[in-house]
Order: structure tokens, then C-alpha cells, then sequence
């Protein structure tokens, strides 16, 4: 397990020299942003459609 921690730490280290040597640090961070408020948007929207089919479930079940 240790061996994959320190290979991921190397990879995004990596990752981190090329981005800033080319000036892209920025525009990646924006882009790592961007993403975790859409994750975050496809979660609520996730979590609303799974309370609403629960919603039916129990009509369903009630009636």
C-alpha cells in the first residue's frame, strides 16, 4: 500500500513541475475547481432524484 502512496505522491508531484514549468498551475487549478462544483451539483441532483423514486416507492407501498 505504501509502494502506491509513494508512486501517487510521485505522479501528482510530477504532474505539479510540468504544469507550473509551463505556466498551466492556474488555469489547472480552475479546471480541479470546475469539477468539484459539478461533482458536488451531480450529488444534490443525484440525491434529489433518489428521494423522489423513494417518495413513489412508499406511495406506492401506501396505497
Amino acid at each position: 500500500m505504501t509502494d502506491i502512496a509513494r508512486a501517487l505522491i510521485d505522479s501528482n508531484a510530477c504532474t505539479m513541475v510540468f504544469l507550473r514549468k509551463h505556466n498551466l498551475a492556474d488555469d489547472y487549478e480552475e479546471f480541479v475547481n470546475e469539477l468539484k462544483i459539478e461533482m458536488i451539483n451531480l450529488e444534490k441532483k443525484h440525491a434529489q432524484k433518489k428521494s423522489e423514486k423513494q417518495d413513489e416507492a412508499n406511495v406506492r407501498k401506501n396505497d
